[in-house]
């Protein structure tokens, strides 16, 4: 399973998060950005967060990144703004084993998880910001085709 952090689908009024969730938490306004997880499951949601947040119901990913399906991590990680998070909405998923046989043909370049790729506000930079994390500094770099040396 993965998510796709650089798709931003729309906005939403936290307070109307707090509203439809039953919540007395208070808040000042605030809009919140969703963005698009992938294609399966586009009903569900899903929070990527900061390691601070240690909630039973958050999966860690790495050290740095956990990722939750539950309200009440999105209910704690509202109010709290020195946690940095994403709200997305679907996943992307393959059945066992395909992921890893479409990255050893070359389908897909991989990046470390950071916490930095989860904190940056610029959507623009993150897919670039990610590229140059492995090394790859100029996307014109990339071609459409993969092979193997």
């Amino acid at each position: 399973m993965a998510v796709i952090l650089n798709r931003l689908v729309g906005t939403v009024d936290a307070r109307q998060i707090m509203h439809d969730l039953r919540s007395d938490i208070k808040l000042p306004p605030e809009i919140l950005r969703v963005h698009f997880g992938g294609p399966v499951m586009s009903e569900r949601g899903f929070i990527v967060h900061g390691d601070e947040l240690n909630h039973l119901d958050s999966q860690r990913v790495t050290p740095e990144v956990a990722i939750s399906a539950t309200t009440d991590v999105l209910l704690r990680l509202i109010p709290h703004q020195q946690v940095p998070w994403r709200l997305v909405l679907g996943c992307a998923s393959w059945v066992p084993g395909q992921l890893e046989n479409e990255i050893r043909s070359g389908g897909w370049l991989t990046a470390p998880a950071t916490r930095g790729l989860v904190s940056q506000p610029e959507l623009a930079s993150l897919w670039s910001d990610a590229l140059r994390s492995i090394g790859v500094r100029h996307p014109a770099m990339l071609v459409a085709q993969s092979g193997q040396a």
